[in-house]
């Protein structure tokens, strides 16, 4: 119920949503009008509004397109070796029928993420700007999104490429999944780490880096936004932070600890990737992921940059938005559609044995 307690005495109502599932969102300061918002399956929003008075109407339904249209399944996939401390995965499958070899597989990795319950990512309707699966779903890719647990402080991601392969291998294992015909694809951290796995792993056929450092050390670069407005702070002290405690967890500073971040960095193991990149940037964004493809260019690999003028860490503009799920798949269907199928393969087989060997 909507209470307020004040000179006057109480005032207050409890208020009944119009539909089903929705949660109260605000309330008005005199406690006597109460707005609701909540999605159904499709993905459609509702926002409505209840008054003490009496009477409740509709004051918006948000993308009505969604109404009946058949986004996929979700399928849960337990975790390894039936543990009970570990969250399980969540695949994505497209609607229709699966192909007779299955569908080809994306895992959009994010370390330190784990989801005992379904993903907001993989619901319909919701906000997300960047490598959203379901718009994957609908172009003929099942979404792996791997639950990756990670202790607080400790951001050590050798052996990721083995973690996934082990995810990967029980999606395939739940049916429908193309063993031979799979990507990773991350955003930002995920970024950063699917890079990283490039470097272990040949296993995959292709990878997608948005925003993804290549070198932990540049993450010290200022912002294009604190050089050009010093007087709302600079950047570095935050990146300092996250490097140290933060979500980097390499405890010290590059100075104190050269080793650990060339370890951390992969464009120091950049000769090892044989797998296609694909390297999304914002131009203003400080990550500086053009690093790698300037790497990856020098070897001579298969690998393209896409950058985007007058954006950030995240993109804005709705027609960006577009374009970049266009081109990523069409990076997908170039490598992972139109390509003949690898051969068969577990990642203990295809995970370069020696860091330092050539």
């Amino acid at each position: 119920c909507v209470r307020k307690t004040g000179a006057d005495g109480e005032a207050g109502f409890c208020p009944e949503p119009v539909f089903a599932g929705q949660t109260l969102t605000i309330a008005s300061a005199n406690a006597r009008t109460a707005v609701f918002f909540g999605r159904d399956g499709d993905g459609v929003g509702h926002v409505s509004v209840a008054m003490a008075e009496g009477g409740t109407r509709t004051l918006a339904t948000l993308n009505p397109a969604l109404a009946g249209l058949n986004l996929g399944t979700i399928r849960e996939i337990p975790p390894p070796d039936g543990s009970t401390t570990e969250a399980p995965s969540w695949l994505l499958l497209p609607p229709g029928p699966a192909p007779s070899r299955g569908w080809p597989l994306v895992v959009r990795l994010y370390p330190g993420s784990v989801y005992p319950q379904t993903p907001a990512i993989l619901r319909p309707g919701v906000l997300l700007t960047q490598l959203n699966p379901p718009v994957l779903a609908d172009a003929g890719y099942a979404v792996l999104v791997p639950s990756l647990a990670q202790d607080a402080g400790q951001a050590d991601l050798s052996g990721l490429a083995d973690r996934l392969g082990v995810l990967v291998d029980r999606a395939v294992a739940s049916g429908d999944i193309d063993a031979s015909h799979v990507a990773l694809m991350g955003h930002s951290y995920g970024g950063h780490a699917a890079l990283l796995a490039a470097t272990e792993s040949n296993r995959f056929q292709a990878v997608v880096a948005s925003a993804g450092l290549s070198d932990m050390a540049t993450s010290l670069r200022d912002t294009v936004h604190s050089s050009a407005n010093p007087a709302d702070g600079v950047w570095i002290s935050g990146a300092a932070g996250w490097l140290e405690t933060g979500q980097g967890g390499l405890g010290k500073l590059p100075w104190a600890d050269p080793a650990a971040y060339v370890a951390a960095s992969p464009i120091y193991t950049a000769d090892r990737i044989r797998t296609p990149v694909l390297i999304i940037q914002g131009d203003q964004d400080p990550v500086s992921a053009e690093a790698m493809f300037g790497a990856l260019y020098r070897l001579n690999r298969d690998a393209a940059l896409l950058t985007y003028w007058g954006e950030g860490h995240n993109l804005a503009s709705p027609a960006n938005i577009v374009d970049l799920h266009q081109r990523v798949i069409q990076f997908l269907d170039d490598h992972l559609k139109r390509a003949p199928a690898a051969a068969g393969m577990s990642v203990a087989a295809a995970v370069t044995p020696d860091r330092n060997s050539p």
